[in-house]
């Protein structure tokens, strides 16, 4: 259902779920009508009209961490992880960027990894792109995560938000979510007509208004109402999730 250079989503395919993957976690495609979506896999049971949000990022495991002096055209690198499990492939679709040393500023798709141990140690991560700068022995560097793999409904708003589910989907299964366009979203409290909206902080999957933004905001913004909120119940909004 996704051949070709430009694959555009049909209106049945924006409701398929299956238990397999069907297109890459993470792409975002166009449907007929010109409103995006995002291709998830579920962390737990999503449910349609409720927002999924990335799952918490490592902490230990993978920031401002050690790696190898890898050389120019290396598609693998070994990282010396923190005291954290990682899975094998939870990294896939994530991006390793260095910190600091030789390669300073070089940044690289990821498209595997080795699973390791709650204690942490060498981890080998394989890259989706050749080194084009060798890794010196102080380079450091951190990896973050795809945000699509293993989306949750959460009360947090800080977690990066990933899109309006469509349909309900099976924690392990794919489907897609909503990034850009009208989508029913359910509401945590009464929402103004034309007020920016992010995670609710009560309901998991719930969207609220965006707070006073006249102090410093860390809340990630999922969208705007078209319709006027009802507290507990289901109303459009403009997602406008990149």
């Amino acid at each position: 259902m996704l051949l070709g250079p430009n694959p555009v989503l049909t209106e049945g395919d924006v409701y398929a779920v299956s238990t397999t993957p069907k297109a890459r976690v993470g792409a975002v495609v166009t449907d007929i009508y010109g409103d995006r979506y995002r291709y998830v896999k579920a962390g737990e049971a999503l449910s349609a009209g409720y927002l999924a949000v990335s799952p918490a990022p490592l902490t230990t495991a993978i920031h401002n961490v050690d790696v190898n002096t890898a050389a120019i055209g290396d598609k693998t690198v070994t990282v010396t992880a923190g005291a954290e499990a990682v899975a094998a492939d939870q990294l896939s679709g994530g991006v390793l960027t260095v910190n600091s040393g030789t390669a300073i500023g070089d940044s690289y798709p990821i498209i595997g990894n080795d699973a390791i141990s709650a204690s942490g140690g060498a981890m080998i991560v394989r890259l989706g792109a050749p080194i084009h700068t060798a890794f010196g022995a102080s380079d450091k560097v951190t990896i973050s995560i795809n945000p699509a793999n293993g989306v949750l409904h959460d009360t947090s708003s800080t977690l990066q938000p990933v899109g309006i589910c469509v349909n309900d989907i099976a924690s392990g299964s794919f489907g897609w979510v909503k990034t850009w366009g009208v989508i029913g979203a359910l509401a945590d409290e009464t929402i103004t007509l034309g007020a920016w909206v992010t995670s609710g902080t009560s309901t998991a999957g719930a969207v609220e208004e965006m707070d006073d933004v006249t102090a410093p905001v860390t809340d990630n913004l999922v969208g705007y109402a078209v319709v006027a909120g009802v507290d507990a119940e289901v109303r459009p909004i403009f997602v406008t999730i990149q």
